[in-house]
């Protein structure tokens, strides 16, 4: 079963001579909306959604995506997570594209907490905790059912991140702390500290003998005035965390003073993803305009240091190589960056227009006469293409 969730757009073509033209209407999309049954949690209409990033069906057949899992991946949170790895992407490279994969619980109680238990934050029994102590079961369903799913179907590489707040925090801790963590990095949010007594503070203490875990963690919290051990119980886990594996485990916390348990979602998503992904970024635009073997060199020890090949961003090469022709004028470095950006991505024809230009700015017309039609061929409705034909006098 499959679902197609968009956003229904409307706007007026301002461009030249459009004046008096009809409205303009579209439907972007931003992702799809599925549906799996689960033997293991007995579920027949388990539902997940998935967005692929926006270069995913033009780059090749060899592009692999890290993969962004949303714990309570309702439409909000799955929208907004993908809006914030999004804007990280495209506004200064600062994380690489991924692949968004929303996981709604239909159970969240029962499929996010490690063990049965009754007590409120407060110690006194809770009925809406009946179902409690099935994350185990989910777990399970994760490692034999969804996560082979994904990565049957698309180009992932092999660096997963959780993302989960409150329960779904308490369920990403938990994965973490396991013998055998399905993930290379989490991002919990206000986690749910005080279940079972501080069970979380007992499972950290149980993996200092021998932690699985080395990647990265981010946790936000904020203060929680009705609860009074919450403060302490921040504190002795992050201690315990800080400690496991040496130091292996790369670890970032936030305290969010005047931010809601609702609230403290939006803001940590945002720098849940810049930390996961922590020296991604790569040289400013001048630095890697002026040496691109700066760029690549980059990339490449980000790649070793993290164990997962990341590719350098087509989108940011692009970036620099246009500077480099018409900001700063060293066209060998454009030359460079935009045959670099070819080689590893001859399927865009936005790649084929950047070394056209390129081409015509050398006074190599033919060659960039013979790009922009190879453009064209990938793609004949580039209307950036076209608009390079006209105005280079090809057409």
């Amino acid at each position: 079963m499959m679902r197609y969730l968009v956003v229904l757009v409307l706007g007026l073509c301002w461009c030249a001579g459009a004046y008096g033209a009809e409205p303009f209407e579209s439907k972007i999309e931003i992702g799809t909306q599925y549906s799996l049954n689960s033997a293991l949690l007995g579920e027949g209409d388990l539902r997940y959604s998935v967005s692929l990033p926006e270069s995913y069906d033009s780059v090749g057949a060899n592009a692999t995506y890290p993969v962004i899992y949303v714990l309570d991946g309702y439409l909000t949170q799955f929208e907004t997570v993908r809006a914030a790895a999004l804007a990280n992407n495209k506004m200064g490279s600062l994380v690489p594209e991924a692949i968004v994969v929303g996981l709604p619980s239909p159970n969240r109680v029962r499929d996010y907490t490690p063990v049965h238990s009754l007590k409120n934050s407060d110690g006194t029994d809770a009925p809406f905790l009946e179902d409690s102590g099935g994350a185990e079961a989910y777990r399970r369903h994760l490692r034999e059912e969804l996560l082979p799913l994904i990565e049957a179907k698309y180009r992932t590489k092999p660096y997963r991140v959780l993302v989960g707040h409150s329960f779904g925090g308490l369920f990403a801790i938990h994965d973490m702390l396991s013998a055998d963590p399905l993930f290379e990095a989490y991002i919990a949010i206000d986690p749910s500290l005080w279940y079972a007594g501080g069970l979380l503070l007992d499972e950290a203490r149980k993996a200092a003998a021998s932690p699985a875990f080395k990647g990265g963690f981010y946790m936000s919290y904020i203060p929680h005035p009705e609860d009074a051990g919450s403060e302490g119980r921040v504190i002795d886990f992050l201690a315990l965390i800080e400690a496991l594996g040496g130091g292996a485990i790369r670890t970032r916390q936030q305290f969010f003073e005047h931010e809601s348990h609702q609230s403290v979602q939006f803001v940590s998503y945002h720098e849940g993803l810049r930390h996961v992904f922590e020296g991604y970024a790569p040289p400013g635009i001048e630095a890697a305009a002026k040496d691109p073997d700066l760029l690549f060199r980059h990339y490449a020890d980000y790649s070793a240091r993290m164990g997962v090949a990341f590719e350098p961003d087509p989108f940011y090469v692009s970036v620099v190589a246009y500077n480099a022709l018409y900001y700063y004028r060293w066209l060998d470095k454009a030359e460079q960056l935009f045959k670099a950006n070819l080689e590893a991505h001859p399927g865009i024809s936005g790649a084929w227009n950047g070394i056209a230009e390129y081409y015509h700015a050398a006074g190599r017309d033919e060659d960039a006469k013979a790009a922009l039609q190879h453009a064209l061929e990938l793609n004949p409705d580039d209307d950036y293409a076209k608009s390079l034909m006209a105005r280079f006098g090809f057409e």
